[in-house]
């Protein structure tokens, strides 16, 4: 049964990820919605920990411009597994993924 109330994409798309307790590491995500992603890392932190995270965008506009979206938002992490771990983004910063 799925809970979810927003669709996962499965788009990898970069990830600088920062705990209170360690510096911060860059991971790819394996799917992503306007309330959470899934992080594939070798690192993971444990079911609670609190995250904040900066999610970059490549885009191009033409052959010759690229730009890069960065959004930043926190979160909690709510499982992790030895792929990676879920982050559920707190309700007032979640966004719009297209």
């Amino acid at each position: 049964m799925e809970r979810r109330l927003k669709g996962r994409h499965n788009i990898p798309v970069k990830a600088i990820v920062s705990f209170a307790d360690t510096t911060s590491q860059e991971c790819k995500t394996l799917n992503i919605s306007g309330d959470g992603a899934f992080l594939i890392t070798d690192h993971v932190k444990p079911e609670g920990t609190r995250v904040l995270m900066s999610i970059f965008e490549d885009t191009k506009t033409n052959r010759l411009i690229k730009r890069r979206h960065m959004v930043k938002v926190e979160g909690t992490i709510k499982r992790s597994t030895i792929y990676g771990m879920a982050v559920c983004f707190d309700h007032r910063q979640q966004f719009a993924w297209m």
